[in-house]
C-alpha cells in the first residue's frame, strides 16, 4: 500500500530542506494502481520520478508507459545463485528492457550474508556468509552482471533496436552517444533460467546464427570485442566471462 498524501508531503519536505536532488520512486510494489493514480493526479505525476515494481516478470502495463516516467524493476531476482540463478539473472537483465522498457533492475540482494539456518542463504549476486572474516564467494550472477556493467557507464542509454531472437533469446544495445556501443545477447533456456518468482511459462531456445547490421554512426566500426559465458549444471564445465577473439565485420554486418 502507498499513501499519496505522504508522497506529496515527502517531496515538499525534501525540497524545503534543500534536497531537490533526491528523487522519489513509487510505489515499490506493483505497476498498478500507482500508474493510474499518477495519470489522474497531475501533482502526483510531478513528484514521482520513477515507477518501481517488484518482480514484474519482465513486463509493464500501458498506464505506466503512458506516464512517461522511467520504469524500474526495483526488486528482482532473489534466486539461489547457482548456474540456474545466473541464467535467471541473464534473462531478466535483458528482457526487463526488451519486454517492459525497464532501464534499471535491482537485485535482492547484492550480497547474501545470512546464517545457514535462514532460508535465503545464497539468494544474492554473491555470497559472504562471514563478512567479518573478509571471505566471499563470487558466483555466476556476478559474471553475468559484468556483461553489462563492465562495458557501460553512467550516462549510457539503451537503443530502441532491441528484441527477441528468432529461435529464442534476446538482445539489447547501449551507447554513450559518442559512437561507442555495447551489445548483450542472451539465449537462456527455460530450465536453466527459472527465477524463484514469478512462474516462468514454457518456451524453447535452439541453436541459431544471428546477423546484425550496425548503421548510422556505428557503420564505421570494424571490430567488436567479445566476451562469452556459458552456464552449465556442472560448474566445472561452464565458461564465465571469457574473452574471445575480436569480431571483425564489414559495412556494419556481422554474424554470431
Amino acid at each position: 500500500a502507498f499513501d499519496i498524501k505522504y508522497i506529496k508531503l515527502l517531496r515538499y519536505t525534501l525540497d524545503k530542506y534543500g534536497l531537490k536532488q533526491v528523487r522519489i520512486i513509487a510505489s515499490d510494489n506493483l505497476w498498478q494502481p500507482i500508474s493510474l493514480f499518477m495519470l489522474q493526479d497531475p501533482e502526483l505525476l510531478g513528484v514521482v520520478d520513477v515507477i518501481g515494481a517488484h518482480y514484474p516478470d519482465t513486463y509493464t502495463v500501458p498506464d505506466a508507459i503512458t506516464t512517461g516516467k522511467k520504469l524500474w524493476s526495483s526488486e528482482d531476482y532473489s534466486t539461489f545463485n547457482d548456474e540456474v540463478g545466473g541464467g535467471c539473472w541473464a534473462r531478466v537483465l535483458n528482457q526487463n528492457y526488451v519486454n517492459g522498457n525497464m532501464t534499471c533492475t535491482i537485485s535482492w540482494n547484492l550480497v547474501a550474508s545470512y546464517y545457514e539456518e535462514l532460508p535465503f542463504g545464497r539468494e544474492g549476486l554473491m555470497t559472504a556468509k562471514e563478512p567479518w572474516s573478509g571471505h566471499y564467494d563470487v558466483s555466476s550472477p556476478i559474471w553475468i552482471s559484468a556483461h553489462t556493467t563492465q562495458f557501460t557507464q553512467r550516462g549510457w542509454h539503451y537503443l530502441r533496436t532491441v528484441g527477441h531472437l528468432e529461435k529464442g533469446g534476446s538482445y539489447v544495445a547501449l551507447t554513450d552517444g559518442l559512437g561507442n556501443i555495447t551489445i548483450i545477447i542472451e539465449t537462456m533456456s527455460h530450465n536453466h533460467s527459472i527465477c524463484i518468482r514469478p512462474p516462468l511459462p514454457r518456451y524453447n531456445v535452439s541453436a541459431q546464427n544471428a546477423t546484425s547490421s550496425l548503421k548510422g554512426s556505428f557503420n564505421e566500426l570494424s571490430t567488436l570485442h567479445v566476451w562469452y559465458s556459458k552456464l552449465d549444471s556442472n560448474a566445472d564445465n561452464g565458461v564465465l566471462f571469457k574473452s574471445l577473439s575480436p569480431l571483425k565485420f564489414y559495412k556494419g554486418l556481422f554474424t554470431l
